[in-house]
């Protein structure tokens, strides 16, 4: 009963996760097109990492896949890179922020389908 519970706070999660990172893509084009401070963007970009380093224990206590847990693990991997590859401006690696910036909503996107199949069953059960 309760991993029923907890696997509904990851899919909640993961669906602040993938909705942060388009309010990223927002403040990101508010920055470029507006020339305002890219404050905005940076700090708030620092909660994607609380989430993630949030939701890797919670997979756990979920008892969500191998695979649920790999890709959350490497979601902070990707989020750490294009934080650090950021620094590195002006250069090809920054450039990379955006991209992986794309690959962190793909694996948003996956991390909650995923979620959503786990308690799939639950919801099919209890109409």
């Amino acid at each position: 009963m309760f991993t029923k519970y907890i696997r509904y706070l990851f899919l909640g999660l993961t669906f602040l996760y993938g909705a942060w990172i388009v309010y990223q893509v927002y403040t990101a084009g508010l920055a470029v097109l507006s020339n305002r401070s890219w404050t905005s963007h940076g700090e708030s970009g620092l909660i994607l990492g609380l989430l993630l380093i949030v939701m890797i224990p919670i997979s756990f206590v979920a008892r969500l896949s191998g695979r649920v847990k790999g890709v959350t693990a490497l979601a902070f991997v990707v989020y750490f890179a294009q934080t650090s590859l950021v620094q590195q401006r002006p250069s090809a690696a920054a450039a990379l922020h955006p991209v992986l910036g794309l690959v962190d909503l793909l694996l948003a996107i996956w991390l909650a389908r995923q979620a959503y199949e786990a308690v799939r069953p639950a919801v099919l059960q209890n109409p």
